[in-house]
């Protein structure tokens, strides 16, 4: 009886877990410490309770970081990353972020700043001169 219990509580814990190690944002989540935290920023559900806060501090933080990053690559004898014309749209460029976010999870330690940096050098690279 009691092997059917730990075998019945075992396949319960299975099918929590996903939940149960999906966080939850809180006020903290905000502090940005790494890559990661923007991630989570940024694919926050609307149906959080801050889920339309995270999201337009990540468009925030993600548009003041390209106007930086901008501004910096303008100064360079080569460019980090090349946008296209017409340019993405913010919502879709987010979409982008989220997406590079989870293919590389190796990039989410790092400091927002930089991740914001990388995903703009791998989506958008500059053409090889010749």
């Amino acid at each position: 009886m009691r092997r059917r219990f730990l075998a019945m509580l075992m396949v319960a814990g299975a099918a929590i877990y996903p939940v149960a190690s999906h966080a939850t944002l809180t006020e903290d989540s905000f502090q940005l410490r790494s890559t990661g935290d923007l991630l989570d920023l940024c694919s926050a559900s609307p149906k959080d309770v801050l889920g339309h806060a995270a999201y337009h501090f990540c468009e925030g933080f993600g548009l003041g970081v390209f106007r930086v990053l901008q501004k910096v690559d303008a100064a360079r004898k080569t460019r980090m990353f090349c946008m296209p014309e017409p340019m993405p749209t913010r919502s879709g460029a987010l979409t982008a972020f989220v997406a590079w976010g989870k293919a590389n999870p190796g990039q989410l330690d790092q400091a927002p700043e930089d991740g914001v940096a990388a995903f703009l050098m791998s989506q958008y690279p500059c053409p090889r001169k010749k």
